[in-house]
């Protein structure tokens, strides 16, 4: 298990990265990977849509030696990449993973997620990340790819959740949240919304409502917290204060 301090070594490590994971996002998701290493929550990590591997690099430190990363993406081929979200380059992905990553990179799958022969894989995954395709068609087949293969008390992480240049991302989120009653959004902010199961939603919002837990890894008074509902469920909102741009930048760069 990581601390705040390891988190920020890793974000400072992989800043020049091309890629969209903001600090404050690896900070929550440390804050939940350790919920599950307290409560043997075990499994590998799946990631659609690896983009450069900032992501794929902050994963793969968040998994135990006896866990394996696998992930999915078109790389080159971007004819196929039909919503225009993201422009992966596979040479670039494997010297930023090479360089920063822990060697726990098992299977690449170079086409697109709907082509992955999905009876090949098992439910193994306790983190399931996806970014891939950003139409509603496509986000929607890769939350359904990962609800199969998820362990009880997997985490499920949504890229570009309520982004307005992202509408169909949205779009499925709402519809696999109303077809899967099951499964229960329980955090968003950061440009990450995360899903997990109705039965360990508990598990998880217990210790992101612990006003400890968050100073212990540095939310300070520049976020706030709330609850809102979301597809008849409440989840906590993280998010910036409204604050004016001197302030923002100040944080930016002493953070």
């Amino acid at each position: 298990m990581m601390d705040h301090s390891a988190v920020k070594k890793i974000y400072n490590n992989v800043k020049h990265v091309e890629g969209w994971l903001e600090k404050e996002a690896m900070l929550i998701l440390n804050i939940l990977n350790n919920v599950q290493a307290k409560n043997k929550i075990n499994g590998n990590c799946f990631e659609i849509g690896v983009h450069h591997g900032k992501s794929s690099i902050f994963f793969s430190k968040l998994l135990n030696k006896n866990e394996q990363l696998d992930i999915c993406d078109i790389f080159e081929n971007q004819s196929a990449n039909v919503s225009k979200s993201g422009h992966g380059n596979k040479t670039l992905f494997e010297k930023n993973f090479n360089t920063h990553g822990n060697n726990n990179l098992r299977n690449v799958h170079h086409c697109l997620s709907s082509n992955i022969a999905i009876d090949s894989l098992t439910k193994e995954y306790r983190l399931f990340h996806v970014d891939g395709g950003h139409h509603a068609n496509e986000a929607l087949e890769d939350l359904e790819i990962a609800k199969k293969m998820l362990v009880d008390g997997g985490l499920i992480i949504v890229d570009d959740p309520f982004r307005e240049d992202w509408p169909g991302v949205t779009e499925a989120i709402v519809e696999f949240l109303n077809k899967n009653k099951e499964f229960t959004p329980i955090f968003c902010g950061f440009n990450k919304l995360i899903i997990t199961q109705r039965t360990y939603s508990n598990l998880f919002l217990d210790v992101l409502r612990d006003e400890k837990v968050r100073k212990n890894n540095k939310f300070n008074k520049l976020f706030t917290k709330e609850e809102k509902l979301f597809c008849e469920d409440k989840m906590l909102v993280f998010k910036f204060k409204t604050m004016n741009w001197k302030r923002k930048l100040k944080y930016h760069l002493t953070h």
